[in-house]
């Protein structure tokens, strides 16, 4: 996702799209695994774990100030990386996912309890430019940028997370009657839906087509079935979320599974409403500026 970030882990090589055109493989590896020998330790041989417990640390660190924090005891990982970790049934594997599908580009990246490179190989060139995969580009590289598509919904979800969720702005289980009472009270159907619900697809918002269908939100979402796709925006996000919230349920909240990229730009409106910040402004205050994502951005 971003080839400028220090903070390799967070480095999203491929994107994962439910449409499974493209594959994600990304592994972080403990050095004091069995599976590498008790003897190549992250931290040199020490066993408190604190290179291990520093890595997991920094984001902590960032969000308290202390922008100046580095891994106090990550120094010797170089020096005790293994030196023999077996890719081949891996990289196998990669060959025949990429050639199954017209060679797709496919990139795994193996880094350290550190959080440094140890192991990257890619195959295959061909990468997907357009949502539903309809427009392909070729030269796929772990340098890449490239849009992530559904996959930002997990992105979404943990800005959300550490910007209302943990502040105590807001739980996820808390009804939308009260998050947002101008839109979702006086018996609004979606009234006691809630994030945890829009999160895990069972909140009852229907799915992509009927959306195109019925509202103005995605006129400039490029996708297939999208038969009223303009380049110009027709509402607001606020003004998106009132038309949503008139849309007849395909089910009551938390009885069914429908997946729905229309629920999530409710959490889009909660981050505004309730952090004061746009989803993008989120994302690089909790997530892309302590990581050093330098070529990332979440734009809604």
């Amino acid at each position: 996702l971003d080839p400028k970030s220090p903070v390799p882990p967070n480095r999203i090589a491929c994107s994962v799209m439910r449409f499974r055109l493209c594959l994600l493989l990304s592994c972080a590896v403990t050095w004091n695994d069995p599976a590498f020998g008790a003897s190549n330790r992250c931290d040199a041989g020490d066993r408190d774990h604190a290179c291990a417990e520093d890595a997991s640390s920094l984001l902590q660190a960032w969000r308290r100030g202390d922008h100046d924090r580095r891994h106090a005891s990550c120094t010797h990982c170089l020096a005790s990386r293994p030196k023999h970790l077996q890719f081949s049934a891996a990289i196998e594997a990669l060959h025949n996912v990429s050639e199954e599908i017209g060679g797709l580009g496919i990139t795994m990246t193996v880094f350290d309890a550190c959080g440094q490179l140890a192991f990257q190989h890619t195959v295959g060139s061909a990468f997907c430019t357009r949502v539903g995969c309809t427009d392909y580009s070729t030269g796929w590289s772990a340098e890449q940028v490239h849009g992530v598509f559904s996959v930002s919904k997990m992105i979404s979800s943990a800005t959300f997370m550490a910007a209302v969720v943990e502040p105590g702005l807001a739980s996820l289980d808390s009804a939308l009657q009260q998050l947002l009472p101008d839109i979702f009270g006086g018996g609004n159907a979606y009234a006691g839906v809630t994030p945890r619900q829009i999160m895990s697809h069972t909140s009852g918002f229907p799915g992509d087509t009927v959306m195109f269908e019925i509202s103005d939100c995605f006129r400039t979402y490029p996708h297939p079935d999208n038969l009223n796709y303009s380049d110009t925006t027709a509402v607001n996000l606020e003004e998106c979320i009132r038309q949503l919230s008139n849309v007849t349920p395909v089910a009551p909240p938390g009885a069914h599974f429908e997946y729905s990229d229309s629920a999530y730009e409710i959490i889009a409106l909660l981050m505004e409403r309730l952090a004061g910040m746009t989803m993008g402004e989120a994302f690089q205050k909790y997530l892309g500026q302590p990581l050093q994502m330098k070529s990332t951005s979440l734009d809604c």
